[in-house]
């Protein structure tokens, strides 16, 4: 929400011309859209490693605080 606050504000800026000798609404436009993909790919990212954990705790994989002990069988 936050970042599309940025590109609306951005838009409304350049259009009434309000701070025009500053010239920032490339900028906020910019880092708007970095912060985005930066954001979008570290949730395609953390999406993918929790897919991925799941799909191995599923499967009965061991992860390292689950390790394997042998137990004692009584004869």
């Amino acid at each position: 929400m936050t970042i599309m606050t940025g590109l609306v504000l951005c838009v409304l800026v350049a259009a009434a011309h309000w701070l025009p000798a500053l010239g920032w609404g490339h900028y906020i436009d910019l880092a708007s859209a970095i912060l985005g993909c930066t954001l979008l790919l570290l949730g395609l990212l953390g999406s993918a490693l929790i897919r991925h954990k799941n799909q191995n705790d599923a499967n009965g994989s061991l992860s390292r605080d689950h390790r394997y002990k042998p137990q004692n069988k009584a004869d």
